[in-house]
């Protein structure tokens, strides 16, 4: 990631921006004067400053929500186009219910001990 410094034209305040790349060109509000410019970045460095109006604003937002979209559709295009036929899996082994003996059958269920396990009780050390 790369942060650059950019510096408002109208009102002079400085602005940081995260790039992944090292070159951008776009549109950039200014967070104190919020005046909307297009931004030309080469190399991490501001290199033009232009004033945008609102209208402009929007048509760079739709274009790029359009070019979004098509690489967004061309991503999972291709991901369909690569995943191989799903085979088919054994049944669960949770869903498969086999009786291990019948009711009636068998010794009766011992009844609970009074004394919990180990694992619940309570370590107390000595007094020393």
């Amino acid at each position: 990631m790369n942060m650059v410094t950019i510096k408002c034209p109208k009102c002079g305040a400085e602005g940081k921006l995260s790039l992944v790349e090292t070159s951008y060109v776009g549109p950039r509000r200014c967070w104190k004067c919020r005046e909307l410019f297009t931004i030309t970045i080469i190399n991490n460095q501001l290199r033009d400053s232009e004033p945008l109006s609102e209208e402009d604003y929007e048509k760079q937002l739709e274009a790029k929500k359009a070019s979004d979209k098509m690489r967004n559709f061309s991503d999972s295009s291709r991901q369909q186009d690569s995943e191989k036929p799903a085979t088919k899996s054994p049944p669960d082994r949770f869903r498969t219910f086999v009786p291990l003996e019948t009711p009636g059958q068998g010794e009766p269920p011992k009844p609970a001990s009074k004394n919990p396990p180990d694992r619940f009780r309570t370590f107390i050390p000595p007094a020393t």
